[in-house]
């Protein structure tokens, strides 16, 4: 899952040697991505992506691709979303839940699912609900083994990543 809201942009406006927090973030998946070992696909590892901001898309599903290449080039053409967007960890979140961990989608039971959350930790509370952004909880994702947080941002929020 990787956070486009405004303040992965605002934190650094960046450069082309100091590319914005946005762009540091696709890099940073696409590593991990060619990190893993093996084929993509069916019989290999399998990825799917969440964007987040103000709203959370599925953006990859685990049965979607088979070609290394042409997942990495995905990934590297993902849009930042603009400066309006706020971090809703919490919809991304259910999105993963419910959108992603899913046997149609390319889930495996007997494989272990691993989710790794890229962002710089700014939740912001949903004042049209009565939830709050310490409601996120990652147990409730049956079946997810392991949830990595990584912050990015020069402002990151450890403490809301702690009660997350």
């Amino acid at each position: 899952m990787i956070d486009t809201s405004g303040s992965i942009w605002f934190n650094n406006q960046g450069s082309e040697e100091n590319p914005p927090d946005f762009q540091r973030q696709k890099e940073f998946i696409i590593n991990v991505t060619n990190g893993f070992g093996g084929e993509v696909g069916l019989n290999g590892i399998r990825v799917g992506l969440i964007v987040f901001g103000t709203q959370a898309t599925s953006e990859i599903y685990l049965n979607q691709f088979n070609d290394r290449t042409a997942l990495v080039n995905f990934m590297s053409n993902i849009r930042y979303r603009g400066t309006d967007q706020r971090t809703n960890m919490v919809e991304a979140f259910e999105l993963l839940r419910t959108d992603q961990y899913l046997t149609r989608l390319g889930d495996r039971p007997d494989v272990p699912n691993i989710a790794i959350i890229v962002t710089d930790g700014r939740q912001v509370r949903d004042h049209t609900k009565k939830s709050h952004y310490y409601n996120v909880n990652p147990s409730k994702l049956h079946g997810v083994i392991i949830v990595y947080f990584c912050c990015f941002g020069r402002k990151h929020t450890k403490g809301a990543i702690l009660h997350v």
